[in-house]
């Protein structure tokens, strides 16, 4: 999947149009200047965001920079779990076993 193609992705799963997605960047920084122009010829692989712009979507879509230039799904970090597993990450990196176990008991309500 193409960069242009992942911010259009996430634009879409957060029901904006170019145009509320346009303000709600700018409304973050109102130097910015994004326009649903801006953000279509991006999306249509016309035109390519600078990293500090692309920065600024990530961080309203609540992803990594990272997630436009990999091949991961947008939410979730890819890991060979049994079925009844639950996938803890932190920063988007997975946890250790032990660390999976402290939660677990956490939830569970155990302190030890």
């Amino acid at each position: 999947m193409s960069l242009g193609e992942k911010i259009k992705k996430l634009r879409k799963e957060n029901h904006l149009t170019l145009e509320q997605m346009a303000n709600k960047l700018n409304a973050n920084n109102s130097k910015a200047g994004f326009s649903k122009g801006r953000l279509s010829r991006w999306e249509s692989g016309k035109d390519e965001p600078r990293l500090s712009s692309l920065k600024q979507v990530a961080d309203l879509f609540n992803v990594s920079i990272d997630y436009f230039f990999e091949n991961k799904p947008s939410k979730q970090i890819k890991a060979d779990l049994s079925d009844d597993d639950v996938l803890f990450t932190y920063q988007g990196k997975p946890l250790t076993d032990l660390e999976k176990q402290m939660i677990r008991r956490l939830m569970d309500g155990k302190s030890n």
